[in-house]
């Protein structure tokens, strides 16, 4: 199979600006990763396993870090200290125990049946914040996490957000919410 002029721009951006792997992009293109290995060095692009720099998210410093590890993390810390940090900046209202959650379902049973399998899920992820039109029911575990992968898109890294198009499977995937707060 002859591979085309743009294919060959193509590969090269995928594997040096997306991050991807020599093995996706031979899956993406149905070509063995040995050519695209071959182009790649055909090009002088070093193949190697280097690390890259990219910054803490929160001080800024500059941290070296593989490519594999840059295409699946959004966040990068520099230290502990940096992790804690970005932990207490953006800290949720959080609940140890399931009281939350006790109290979001008492308050969906003033106008839906909740059965057991049921799911009440906070839309801004507040636990304590238990208004009506915060909350949705679903039918069970499998719909509630159909419903985050939906809204998955809008966390990417801006890195790999490329990538998006692998993850589009599960716009399609149905998901059931028997009962939201918004429609009272």
């Amino acid at each position: 199979m002859k591979i085309s002029h743009d294919k060959y721009v193509d590969i090269i951006e995928a594997y040096t600006i997306d991050l991807w792997s020599m093995r996706e992009i031979a899956a993406t293109l149905h070509v063995s990763h040995a050519t695209i290995y071959k182009i790649l060095v055909k090009e002088g692009i070093d193949t190697s396993r280097r690390k890259l720099y990219v910054s803490c998210t929160v001080c800024g410093q500059p941290i070296e870090r593989t490519k594999k590890r840059v295409r699946k993390q959004r966040n990068h810390f520099c230290n502990r200290e940096c992790y804690e940090a970005y932990l207490g900046a953006g800290a949720r209202d959080g609940c140890g125990s399931r009281q939350a959650q006790k109290i979001g379902r008492s308050v969906v049973l003033q106008w839906f049946a909740l059965q057991p399998e049921h799911v009440v899920h906070h839309e801004n992820h507040k636990q304590f914040d238990n208004r009506p039109v915060n909350l949705r029911v679903f039918a069970n575990q499998g719909d509630h996490i159909r419903y985050h992968h939906n809204q998955r898109h809008e966390h990417f890294n801006p890195i790999t957000s490329p990538r998006l198009e692998s993850w589009e499977r599960f716009n399609h995937l149905p998901v059931n919410i028997l009962w939201d707060g918004r429609n009272l």
